[in-house]
Order: structure tokens, then sequence, then C-alpha cells
């Protein structure tokens, strides 16, 4: 029997609201990655040299655990040892999630892998029309075709990483070859008093104080030491403090300000924290002046009409056409809950598990896929699906993507925290006892403990 509980979270706050990251960075900040290329959590690689690929909550096939003595699930598409969380790296692929290496020989800007090398290790080639930016740039290689590189070493494929996800190369390819992983805080020289990291809010990597407060630089009109200096400006933004000896940083310089306080600046660009942050990982200060923009390293890609809606109670949501994009999960053994400001946003690993036939035809009479369009090719955390009947969908951190029609406004959520919860015909019998560690036994649908949509979180 089947037992179907609905609920519906009420918009209980207002949102603000920006398309892609065109508030949050101008059109100058480099994606993390060109078009064409992924960035796959460590969590959905497998195989590959002990150790190699994997992440936190182990890796290994659909169903394998970090604890190998630990029972094997009777469902598959549930990962114990912390598989509800996402990796601590990511790796980088093509499109299709098959990884990408780097080559010990090769140095700066010039692949010395050809001919027999070449044909067991292709190079990665750009689509038509790519260009250089951020960390990535565009060799040519001794036959004259053109070849992605990262950091400045050029990134292949191998040609016995038949699916996505796999890492075989690792096996063959000896010490001398190593997947591709994403970092970019070893290429940033800094101030001790700044680091980096990924906010979920901005969607990219941004410029944090010690307290992991985000950065905004100051892009407004006049002279830089100038910048914010009226007492109201002051209220909201608050200049980041340099020693009086402190020198240049890299990019990193420090400015006079008339108040007598020394600032540090980027690129030229004087630095702030914003009063509306109270959080690590807050940027509430994105669209709140024109002068402010978030100090951003590299933006994460979007398709056109996709965007990041930050819900002041709810944190920030993934959305199209400016509307809630939702998610088809699980809910056994998710320590952290969903719905609140930086809760756990879902497995990839479970999400690319789900796949799209978890929204089977019933399901599709009310949700609603969205659909990528014609020569649209996977980029950063979006990849694309092929459904049964051969639509191509979105899917972002491993999670196909639908919208809700009960969603009218922006601001609406009304298709969130929706079950379907399983039960077994015969409730004194535990069809679900997988090793428990909370100390009750499980009664539950043989297929899961419970299903539910929830809006898509960075």
């Amino acid at each position: 029997m089947t037992l179907k509980q609905a609920c519906s979270a009420a918009a209980i706050a207002a949102a603000v609201l920006y398309a892609g990251q065109s508030q949050a960075a101008g059109n100058d900040v480099p994606f993390v990655t060109p078009v064409g290329i992924t960035m796959q959590d460590t969590e959905t690689m497998v195989g590959g040299a002990p150790g190699g690929g994997r992440g936190r909550g182990g890796g290994g096939e659909a169903g394998a655990s970090a604890d190998p003595n630990a029972p094997k699930l009777k469902t598959p598409g549930f990962f114990p040892g912390g598989g509800f969380r996402r990796g601590e790296e990511f790796i980088l692929a093509d499109d299709q999630a098959h990884p990408l290496y780097i080559y010990e020989d090769d140095t700066a800007g010039k692949s010395t892998c050809v001919d027999e090398c070449a044909k067991q290790w292709p190079a990665l080639q750009p689509v038509k029309g790519a260009q250089d930016g951020g960390q990535w740039t565009i060799i040519t290689r001794p036959d004259r075709t053109k070849q992605w590189a990262y950091r400045d070493k050029p990134v292949y494929r191998f040609a016995g990483d038949t699916v996505g996800g796999q890492i075989n190369g690792l096996k063959t390819g000896g010490k001398k070859w190593q997947t591709a992983k994403f970092e970019i805080a070893e290429d940033v020289k800094r101030p001790p008093i700044i680091g980096i990291e990924e906010s979920r809010n901005a969607g990219g990597y941004v410029l944090v104080d010690h307290a992991e407060m985000t950065l905004y630089a100051f892009t407004g009109k006049g002279l830089p030491n100038d910048a914010c200096k009226t007492s109201a400006c002051l209220r909201r933004w608050a200049p980041v403090l340099a020693p009086d000896v402190a020198g240049t940083v890299g990019e990193f310089t420090t400015i006079a300000r008339p108040d007598g306080i020394t600032q540090w600046a980027y690129k030229g660009k004087p630095l702030f924290t914003y009063a509306g942050d109270y959080v690590a990982g807050d940027a509430f200060g994105v669209g709140q002046s024109k002068d402010f923009q978030v100090a951003m390293l590299a933006r994460h890609w979007m398709p056109s009409e996709a965007g990041i809606k930050l819900d002041l109670a709810r944190g920030p949501i993934v959305t199209k056409d400016k509307k809630t994009l939702y998610r088809l999960d699980t809910s056994f053994h998710q320590p952290d809950g969903h719905g609140i400001p930086y809760s756990a946003p879902g497995s990839p690993k479970v999400g690319k598990a789900l796949g799209t036939a978890s929204c089977d035809d019933t399901c599709l009479k009310t949700w609603q896929p969205y659909v990528a369009p014609p020569g649209a090719v996977g980029t950063g955390y979006w990849e694309i699906a092929t459904r049964s009947n051969g639509v191509r969908q979105w899917t972002y951190r491993g999670f196909a993507m639908y919208s809700y029609p009960g969603d009218k406004t922006p601001v609406d959520r009304v298709g969130s925290d929706s079950y379907e919860v399983l039960v077994s015909e015969d409730n004194t019998k535990d069809v679900y006892d997988d090793g428990n560690p909370y100390g009750r036994r499980a009664v539950r649908g043989a297929n899961a403990a419970a299903r539910f949509w929830a809006y898509a979180e960075p």
C-alpha cells in the first residue's frame, strides 16, 4: 500500500531575485569552466587507483559504503557513510562526465602526448567558438590542432573511460597521469586576512575576510580613496582594513582613505563588507547598490534562463525564468534536513542514481521537466540527461530539474516539501532493516524510505 502525504511550505518572506550572475559579477569575471567542461563531485566518480576520485562518503559503485564492514543496502540509490553530503573535491570532466587528466611530462602550455599516446589519451578539444578565460587557455598541439589547458597543463580524456563517471585512467596511466581537479586558491596571491570560498548565494568563488564574510568591490565612479565616504554609505558598507605597513600582495594593494583608514583593494577596487550579511556565506549585498559587486574570482555557468533567487528566509534557490526549480530526492538518513538556509542540498550521487526515471508518466502530469535546447552541452554543474522519450533534460548537481505549475509568482515554492512515503502492507515486518544507526527499526517500503520534492539549491 502506498500512503501519500503532501505538505507545502508557505512563502514566508520576500526574495531578492537575480538572473544568473548578472548583478553578482560583471561579464569580465571568467566562468569556472568553459562551455563543454563539467564539475563532477568526487562522490559520483568510480573506479581508478586506491583513493583516486574519492571524497567524503567513499566513492565506488552505487550502494557502496565508506565502511567495508557495513551491511549492503537492499535499496539501490542510497549511500551511507556521509553519502548525502557532497564530496570535498571536484574532478573536471567533459560534458558526458568523462574525467579529464593531466600528464606529468607536459610543460606549461605544451603537450608531449602525441602519436600512440594520443590514441589512448585523446586531447580535449574546445567546442566551436570557445575562448580563453580565467584558468583555461587554448593551446596548439604539435599536429596544429587545438587543446584545452587548465592552469597551463594540457588536459586529456582516457579512451578506457567508456561510461560517464569512470576514472579507469588511474589504473593504467601510472603515476604520471592524474585526474584534473578544480583548484583556485593556490593561483591567487593574497593577504593572510583574505580567503577564497565558494558562495552558494553569489554563484561563484568569492573573496572573504577572516570571518569568511563575503567581500564586495566598489565599482562606482570616482577615485578609489573617495569610495563610500558618507556616514549613510558607511553604515551599510564597511571598508576592509589593512595594516598601515601593508604592501602589495599579488593584485592586492592598499588605499589611504581621507578618514585615515588604510583599506585593502583588489585590482584597484576598494573592498568592503555589507552590514546586511550576518553569517559566513551570506551575500545579501547583491543588487543593493549599482556601485558594489561581489568580489568574485570565477562565476558558475548557468543556462540563459536560469538564475538564483536569494530568499531572505530560505537562502539561495535555483530558478528558471525567475521561478523555482525543484529536484526529486530521498529522505533516508539525511542529517541536515532541507528547506532551511544552507541545508543539505542533496547528494549528486543520489541524484544521478535516481535519474529521470524517478518521475514517471504519472509524475509528469504535474511536474514539468526543464528541457535543454538543441545544441546545448553540459557545463559546470549543469548536465543533460535524455529521458526515455528522447527529451533532453537539464540536470543540476546531479538532479533532474523540474518546474511546478502551481507556482504563480517568483517568490512561490508551492511544490516544495511534497512527500511520497512507501509503507509495507505488513507493518509487523521490517522490510528495510539496513543497520539503522539511530537505534530504531524502520518499517518502510522496499524501494525507498520516502521521496520528496524540494526546491533546488546551489
